[in-house]
C-alpha cells in the first residue's frame, strides 16, 4: 500500500502566504559593515580549534562571524594566515600607575599585545580611593577597558600603617 505525501488541506491556507512571502521576496542584498576581516583563523576564546572565517564589525559590534560571500564593507582586511581572536584580558597588570599619564593613556603597548581590558590595582597595592583612581584615568582617556580592584594591602597600610601585627577588632571595622 502506497502512503500519500500530500500535505492535508487545512494547512494549505497556512502554508500559501508563507511560499508567496518567500516567493515575492526578490533577492537578498548584500550587509555592509564599517570592517570585514576575510579569511581569518578564528579563535573564539571557547577552547575550541580555531576555524576559518570572516568577521564583520559594524560600528563597535561583532556583527557577524561566518563565511559572509558578497558582504561589503568600508574596509576589507584580507585576514589569509593570520589569527583573529577577542580582545585579551590582563589581569595582572602595573598599568594602573600610567593610565592617567597622557602619553601612555592610549595604551597602544597594551593593545599592540592584544590586551583589550587590563585590570589594575594587583599585588594587595594600589589606590585606596578607587574612585579617584577613575576619574584621573577618565580624565585623560583611556585606550583599553579598566577594571579595578582594591588591594588588601592598600587597605592594610590605611588601617595600620606599616605596623606588623592583626588588626583590633575595632580596626576591622574601619
Amino acid at each position: 500500500m502506497r502512503r500519500s505525501t500530500r500535505y492535508p488541506a487545512p494547512l494549505l491556507p497556512l502554508l500559501l502566504p508563507l511560499l508567496l512571502g518567500v516567493l515575492s521576496a526578490g533577492p537578498a542584498t548584500a550587509q555592509e559593515y564599517d570592517l570585514l576581516f576575510r579569511d581569518a583563523r578564528v579563535l573564539d576564546g571557547t577552547g575550541n580549534p580555531w576555524f576559518r572565517a570572516d568577521v564583520a564589525v559594524a560600528g563597535d559590534r561583532i556583527a557577524a562571524v561566518g563565511r559572509l560571500g558578497d558582504a561589503a564593507a568600508r574596509r576589507v582586511i584580507d585576514a589569509r594566515g593570520l589569527y583573529l581572536a577577542p580582545g585579551f584580558i590582563d589581569v595582572h597588570t602595573h598599568a594602573g600607575e600610567n593610565l592617567d599619564d597622557d602619553t601612555l593613556s592610549a595604551a597602544e603597548p597594551v593593545l599592540a599585545q592584544g590586551v583589550t581590558t587590563v585590570v589594575v590595582n594587583p599585588d594587595g597595592g594600589g589606590a585606596l580611593d578607587l574612585a579617584a583612581q577613575r576619574e584621573a584615568i577618565l580624565e585623560h582617556g583611556v585606550g583599553v577597558n579598566v577594571a579595578q580592584l582594591i588591594g588588601h594591602g592598600a587597605v592594610r597600610r590605611e588601617v595600620l600603617g606599616t605596623q606588623d601585627r592583626a588588626a583590633t577588632p575595632e580596626e576591622l571595622e574601619h
